[in-house]
């Protein structure tokens, strides 16, 4: 047996955020290079934790394996998205419509709605930052700064634990040993205050784009936020976690068209024609994963599994799949030649280059900080010398996993076990912390370096990654500290 022991254990396992930390605060190196940097500095405490050399190369061979897996399911999310998202822009090649055309007003508006509504309606839908994919050109043609349009953008990432279905949550609430409607309902509660703390926020960004919303406007967003958390609780409530976020959304997207454009019968066919891939989309993914028959069909027509116990692909029954699919189709039905093919699969690959190398050493170093049990030492660490005010670093651990993996899903599966623990049997806390362990990981994705890396590729702002950190880390420490103030509430209670 050969181990690190006391200090040395302790120092070992802080040396991967220590050492990302450090390096994305230096601004000396790329995004991709401070994960390198991480994933490096896991290796020791993963190493001396093995009783010996050969059981620690064993495990980090697995861990490793394990990590390129779970990348690659997010790889293909990137990947095919970027893709859509080209042909998109391709097949829409011509004169973008000029946003001085529209008055300040309408294209606050506008604005509100991308962040609000447009956004997180994706995002809901299809999960792994597609929200983000979809909504960044719209903010760029309306004339949002490409650093402002990315971090607006962010906004689409507000409702991530109804992401995708709400797989992420799914799974938290498996691993907290709670029924999934009781997770839902109380991560819903506890999104209406973070929807007015990030309402907040949206005024002070849509001001340094030049857009002021004035009182009589303001009043009207408070309006429509109270009616997309209360939408938000009662769906969780009434409805069905996996499509809460999505119905949430979708009830007001509709009469907040009407309202804020008044089309006619012709608008209303040139809107559905100019969003007809988004709605293609959206109707094939609410088709495949909604149906029983057809959901249960897809799931087990062929699936790929490397390892028992290892999350399956089904590749006919996956996001990336529907929004490839969607890309081919919408490129033939627009007559894309081979050049354009050639050019725009060029573009996607070069674009998807920067996220997919982060995404991969993160997420690899996440496994091997699971595997090792890096993260279950230092939080059992905390709450052994902390006692119960380790509680209220519950936010700020999640917050940290989802910063660092980019997934809700892997969040909650690095820290729900440990951060439900803490409640020691007491089971309104229990469902408290799992809720704030599972909003904490889902906001903090936003910031991740894989979602930051991704949206500057889509902006085209080579090099801008410190510059939209330095107007981002807001978004992040309201969510921490609003979601730090409510378990103090919940506890002192």
């Amino acid at each position: 047996m050969w181990r690190a022991g006391g200090n040395c254990s302790v120092t070992l396992d802080l040396l991967p955020f220590a050492g990302i930390l450090a390096a994305l605060a230096s601004r000396r190196v790329s995004v991709w290079q401070a994960a390198l940097a991480g994933l490096i500095l896991s290796l020791p405490a993963f190493w001396f934790a093995a009783p010996d050399a050969q059981t620690a190369m064993a495990r980090m061979a697995g861990a490793a394996m394990h990590g390129l897996w779970l990348s690659w399911l997010a790889l293909s999310v990137i990947l095919s998205g970027l893709l859509f998202h080209q042909v998109v822009s391709r097949a829409r090649a011509g004169p973008a419509p000029t946003p001085e055309a529209a008055s300040p007003e309408r294209r606050y508006r506008v604005l509100f709605a991308l962040c609000f509504l447009v956004g997180p309606f994706f995002e809901s839908v299809t999960g792994f930052g597609v929200g983000l994919v979809v909504t960044l050109p719209l903010l760029l043609r309306l004339g949002i700064t490409p650093v402002g349009a990315i971090v607006l953008g962010l906004y689409s990432q507000m409702l991530v634990p109804w992401g995708g279905m709400a797989v992420g949550t799914t799974v938290g609430a498996a691993l907290a040993e709670l029924p999934l409607h009781t997770l839902g309902l109380a991560s819903a509660l506890l999104t209406v205050p973070l929807l007015g703390g990030y309402l907040w926020l949206f005024w002070r960004l849509a001001a340094a784009e030049g857009l002021h919303p004035n009182a009589n406007q303001r009043l009207d967003d408070l309006l429509w936020i109270a009616a997309l958390g209360g939408l938000l609780v009662l769906c969780n409530d009434a409805v069905a976690v996996p499509i809460a976020g999505l119905l949430a959304t979708g009830l007001l997207l509709v009469p907040r068209h009407w309202r804020d454009q008044r089309p006619n019968l012709t608008q209303w066919r040139a809107a559905a024609h100019s969003a007809r891939p988004y709605l293609l989309v959206t109707g094939l993914l609410l088709v495949t994963h909604t149906l029983p028959p057809l959901r249960h069909t897809l799931k087990h027509l062929w699936v790929w599994q490397p390892a028992p116990g290892w999350p399956a692909f089904p590749p006919f029954y996956e996001v990336s799949f529907w929004l490839a699919v969607t890309a081919l189709g919408y490129g033939l039905a627009t007559r894309l030649d081979a050049v354009h093919w050639r050019a725009l699969v060029a573009d996607a690959g070069r674009m998807a280059w920067p996220p997919a190398r982060t995404t991969v050493l993160f997420v690899v170093m996440a496994q091997l900080m699971s595997d090792g049990g890096i993260a279950g030492r230092l939080a059992a660490g905390w709450h052994a010398a902390a006692g119960n005010a380790a509680l209220y670093a519950a936010p700020l651990l999640g917050g940290l996993a989802g910063l660092l993996t980019a997934s809700n899903t892997a969040a909650n599966a690095l820290l729900m076990p440990l951060q439900t623990a803490l409640a020691g049997g007491d089971p309104r806390l229990l469902t408290w912390l799992a809720a704030v362990q599972n909003l904490a990981g889902s906001n903090l994705t936003a910031l991740s370096p894989i979602r930051i890396e991704m949206a500057v590729a889509l902006a085209g702002l080579a090099g801008g990654t410190a510059h939209v950190y330095s107007r981002a880390w807001p978004l992040g420490a309201l969510a921490l500290l609003l979601l730090t103030a409510m378990l103090a509430v919940l506890v002192l209670g």
